[in-house]
């Protein structure tokens, strides 16, 4: 059952994240209206064991690096050969 760790994919260049939607604002110097884009977000819940560690907002890419880093960062793990599988499900917008 000690199967191979995830690979990180720290060393790899970054793709960003496409914007699902612009916010408009205006500033209160001017009258002239702008947009921004917004940054996509989905709800993650880190389950371990079937028991909720944490439920998050975070960027739909790189899901995998950030449960691993989240499971070190926190303590949960000492370090990622600690992990012995690593699996993503959704539901909706939600993973």
């Amino acid at each position: 059952m000690n199967s191979k760790p995830p690979v990180c994919a720290a060393s790899s260049p970054l793709s960003m994240p496409a914007a699902s939607n612009t916010y408009d604002y205006v500033q209160l110097s001017d009258a002239q209206r702008d947009s921004t884009p917004l940054a996509e977000e989905v709800a993650l819940a880190i389950v371990y064991n079937g028991l909720n560690q944490a439920v998050m907002l975070v960027s739909p890419t790189d899901l995998e690096d950030f449960a691993v880093g989240f499971s070190v960062g926190s303590g949960i793990v000492e370090g990622t050969a600690e992990i012995y599988d690593l699996k993503l499900s959704g539901s909706g917008s939600a993973m």
